[in-house]
């Protein structure tokens, strides 16, 4: 397993844009093989193997999706939904509210505070109206005007990057929901999420342990 992980890691610290989909089922296979589940890696073998084109099509979108949130460019990848499924966001008004909450967010984050106010306005406040979770949630993100350096603010958290992969996370699900009738998992969440710190951790030549270190070590201790 640890061999299978590795290599895996390796190829995504290269290329964090690889399709390694084929090769993490290989990994999830030898596990559940090596563990001893049987009849569990019978049926996801087979659940596999009956995967259609329409999967590779559907992932595909989600990763174009997924490319415009993660840097930020919210407007882009509301655009391309709506472009692909008009009626989509409509339909999933929560969805449609987190998308346009991150947008408010990322007005703030370029400094256009004046822009985030004609925003707010124009898209966020009506959907406040005869709705308290919405309106809690619009003044948290509202209050991140008040502050020179919303980043060291209380309500930071809007800012961290982690926000963005929660936005993706809700995306991805309803997208994959319309396209396949599944959603992400935690595990995949968790994953994307690594694999996107890695990225940017290695872009910025910050050390950290990397994933595929840990996988060696790993296969280290097994040789030995």
């Amino acid at each position: 397993m640890a061999s299978c992980v590795q290599d895996l890691m390796k190829k995504l610290l290269k290329d964090p844009d690889l399709d390694d989909s084929t090769q993490m089922d290989e990994c999830v296979l030898e596990f559940l093989g090596r563990a001893g589940f049987s009849a569990v890696h019978s049926q996801f073998k087979t659940e596999r193997l009956a995967r259609s084109a329409n999967d590779d099509s559907a992932l595909e979108s989600t990763r174009e999706i997924e490319q415009h949130l993660l840097n930020g460019d919210i407007d882009s990848a509301i655009r391309f939904i709506v472009s692909r499924k008009p009626e989509l966001l409509d339909d999933n008004p929560d969805v449609l509210f987190i998308l346009l909450k991150q947008q408010f967010v990322e007005l703030i984050r370029s400094k256009e505070a004046d822009a985030a106010l004609v925003f707010a306005q124009d898209y966020l406040s009506e959907k406040a109206v005869n709705n308290t979770q919405v309106l809690e949630d619009l003044e948290k993100i509202c209050g991140l005007m008040a502050f020179e350096n919303p980043e060291s603010s209380m309500f930071a958290e809007y800012m961290k990057p982690y926000q963005r992969i929660r936005v993706l996370n809700a995306v991805n699900n309803l997208w994959l929901l319309s396209e396949l009738g599944k959603g992400d998992s935690d595990f995949d969440l968790v994953f994307k999420f690594i694999e996107w710190a890695q990225s940017v951790l290695q872009e910025r030549n910050i050390p950290f342990p990397k994933l595929a270190d840990y996988a060696a070590d790993e296969g280290h201790r097994e040789d030995s």
